[in-house]
């Protein structure tokens, strides 16, 4: 789980709870955006989020833990 705070455009992570059998690797805890990783059973969950007038925008991409992210 993770629990974000916006103020206008900047963000700033709160908590970062990873299920059991997963471990957090935070790339980036704010201002601009944040960028957390759970990792484990071969796999890497990231979630990404922004600030957007106050309102925080999540992004969810799953990927096996030895596979290079795909871009859209």
């Amino acid at each position: 789980m993770v629990r974000v705070a916006c103020n206008g455009f900047f963000i700033n992570l709160v908590s970062a709870i990873p299920n059991n059998g997963y471990a957090v690797n935070v790339a980036s805890g704010g201002p601009a955006n944040v960028d957390v990783h759970f990792v484990g059973s071969g796999q890497d969950v990231s979630v990404q989020a922004v600030c957007l007038f106050g309102q925080p925008l999540r992004y969810y991409n799953h990927n096996l833990a030895n596979q290079e992210p795909t871009s859209p």
